[in-house]
């Protein structure tokens, strides 16, 4: 029996061991690929900058190199950075974009003692995460450090399965998903800016019928603006298509965490029944944020199946020391 039980441990170590590597090495590559296009986006900006400055005798040449400038303008962007990711600032930011809210007292009776129920069975500190209310359609979902955000008609939910919905967020803000998200979100803005502005530029310098001949003077920089855009463009889509990929490899995760702490059954019930076209074609699949209902809820009862088999192995090992 202790051999079965070694046996069984041993592939549900393995079989999570994998799925989390995994995610977390997508994730690297991704925050990385974000973080070294906006570091040069910003070091070439402020090597820029410095040499306008110095060319309209605003700065003394001689003041702050290329080099130096490139450096302090990547410096004080990480700062920025990271400075936005107080806890208030990021509670002040989510209200202010998403719209959501504190929940009222109403919805309080039923929030609070479900997530209290649920840090306590986990063994982490429920006033640690800051507990939000969404007018919008969605059912739940993880912001920044500590956010957890559910819509009001997922507090209607059965009390078994709002908790494994709210273990399936906790499960994201204990991997760190949430946090590693918008830390990409903040990286990449530079570069989405600098293709914005860019197309905005390339659009002025289109030519009309009353200009024709500008325009056709303006017609090599337009081309190398397009040129520059397309490879710019092309370079992040393929970035943002990994990251659609870390983060559908993070529901994964978060189911998985679920399945340990909640329910297995109702969730995997519960996401069975969602209707969704992510997995219909290549584009559907690679283009979303999250796996199709059915496919989380197969990963679900695997992951429930490997630990019946490890509790019904440990059981019968203990009768048979007994």
């Amino acid at each position: 029996m202790d051999l079965q039980l070694v046996a069984h441990t041993a592939l549900d170590l393995i079989c999570r061991s994998a799925q989390t590597l995994w995610t977390i090495a997508i994730g690297a590559l991704v925050s990385l690929s974000y973080f070294l296009a906006g570091a040069l986006v910003v070091a070439t900006a402020g090597a820029a900058l410095n040499f306008a400055l110095a060319a309209v005798d605003i700065i003394s040449p001689a003041a702050l190199s290329a080099e130096d400038a490139a450096r302090l303008s990547v410096g004080v962007w990480l700062l920025l950075t990271l400075a936005a990711f107080i806890p208030s600032a990021q509670d002040a930011v989510f209200r202010l974009r998403t719209g959501i809210r504190a929940p009222t007292a109403a919805e309080n009776a039923a929030f609070e003692p479900a997530w209290a129920a649920l840090c306590t069975r986990v063994g982490v500190d429920a006033r640690t995460y800051l507990l939000r209310v969404s007018d919008k359609p969605g059912i739940a979902w993880a912001c920044g450090q500590r956010v957890v955000v559910v819509s009001a008609q997922t507090l209607d939910f059965r009390p078994a399965l709002l908790d494994a919905i709210l273990a399936h967020e906790l499960g994201h803000h204990r991997s760190a998903h949430a946090l590693q998200m918008l830390l990409n979100v903040y990286f990449a803005y530079p570069m989405r800016t600098l293709i914005s502005g860019l197309r905005v530029l390339l659009r002025s310098l289109r030519p009309t019928r009353y200009i024709v001949l500008i325009g056709l003077l303006f017609a090599p920089i337009r081309l190398a603006i397009w040129l520059l855009v397309t490879a710019l463009g092309a370079a992040l889509a393929i970035v943002d298509l990994l990251s659609l990929a870390y983060a559908r490899r993070c529901e994964f995760v978060a189911d998985r965490y679920a399945a340990t702490h909640a329910d297995p059954t109702v969730l995997a019930d519960y996401l069975e029944s969602l209707t969704s076209s992510s997995g219909r074609t290549i584009f559907d699949y690679i283009a979303t944020t999250h796996p199709s209902g059915p496919r989380r809820a197969r990963a679900i009862r695997r992951v429930s199946c490997r630990q019946r088999r490890i509790a019904r192995a440990r059981s019968q090992s203990s009768a048979a020391l007994a």
